[in-house]
């Protein structure tokens, strides 16, 4: 006699694997990239909060 086996679990894990590789990749993305786009906001922030700055010497005199 044949049996039949369910294929349901397969199928499950097959869409665990690929949710797992998917949250891997989105977490290296974001540690990768996040750095980066920190400092520039950071950078930019600094150069702007220096030009608004009323303190600063030169700028408003």
């Amino acid at each position: 006699m044949k049996t039949i086996r369910s294929k349901k679990g397969q199928g499950m894990t097959e869409y665990v694997l690929v949710i797992f590789l998917i949250a891997f990749l989105a977490y290296i993305a974001v540690e990768t990239f996040g750095k980066k786009i920190r400092y520039g906001f950071l950078s930019a922030g600094n150069k702007v909060s220096g030009i608004c700055n009323p303190e600063t010497p030169g700028i408003y005199k």
